[in-house]
């Protein structure tokens, strides 16, 4: 579904431009979850090429994000706001999935 214009205009002042959307699972089944190591390394990268990373997920699902300085809307309950944020990344990248 498209977002409104208001939560596209609210999402476009929240991310940095050039930014990258990472989702980063940690669910209990299947045993496909890639260590924390690999998203710091992944973030360093995608900083390295130029990219302003974003950490995005439900809290229940995902890895707690393990570097700082970078924008965390994990905790976000309004998924018509993280469908707005993430139209305004360039890509997202999830791992071992059929879900993004």
């Amino acid at each position: 579904p498209k977002p409104s214009l208001k939560k596209i205009v609210e999402a476009r002042h929240l991310v940095k431009s050039n930014s990258v959307g990472i989702f980063a699972r940690n669910r209990i089944q299947y045993g496909r979850n890639l260590d924390i190591e690999f998203y710091i390394e992944l973030i360093e990268r995608l900083k390295n090429q130029g990219y302003n990373p974003v950490w995005l997920g439900e809290k229940q699902s995902i890895l707690p994000c393990p570097v700082k300085d970078i924008q965390d809307f994990s905790s976000s309950k309004d998924l018509e706001l993280t469908l707005a944020l993430i139209s305004q990344l360039k890509f997202t990248i999830q791992f071992w999935t059929a879900s993004t």
